[in-house]
């Protein structure tokens, strides 16, 4: 004899419906992030990016889905503080920032002082690279 599964019915509760929307919140504003990022194409760069298959991305964005915890720590990876940031409401933040909690703002302003610092050795790396392939007469100090 087969055992078939029991299904119990689900009563529908206004934390329920609350969690729903605020899910779809979020995955509205990091839609709208990922748009942002990649205005053409943004499924196949995001899916790219993120490591992530296509049809999933596209199934975010269509808001047919919203993405699996797995799939928000590979976003995570692959677009840093930014996205975090975008996925917040604005109260989460202003709770965030009174309580002294800004560990986001701070990991954003860490990973935009990277990228100038990076910047910076590679304009010094190339500017090394054109002093060495010129003779020092007549160069501007």
């Amino acid at each position: 004899m087969t055992k078939l599964p029991i299904f119990l019915p689900v009563k529908t509760t206004h934390r329920n419906t609350l969690h729903c929307a605020h899910e779809a919140l979020v995955r509205d504003r990091l839609a709208d992030f990922l748009r942002r990022q990649h205005p053409v194409h943004t499924a196949k760069q995001v899916a790219g990016r993120a490591k992530i298959p296509p049809r999933t991305v596209e199934r975010w964005l269509a808001g047919l889905s919203a993405p699996r915890l797995e799939h928000f720590i590979a976003l995570l990876v692959a677009y840093g503080p930014a996205l975090l940031k975008a996925a917040l409401d604005d109260d989460g933040i202003r709770r965030m920032e009174r309580d002294g909690f800004d560990w986001v703002e701070r990991l954003q302003r860490t990973e935009v002082e990277q990228q100038a610092i990076d910047g910076l050795e590679q304009i010094s790396q190339a500017l090394e690279q054109l002093r060495a392939s010129h003779p020092a007469k007549g160069r501007l100090k």
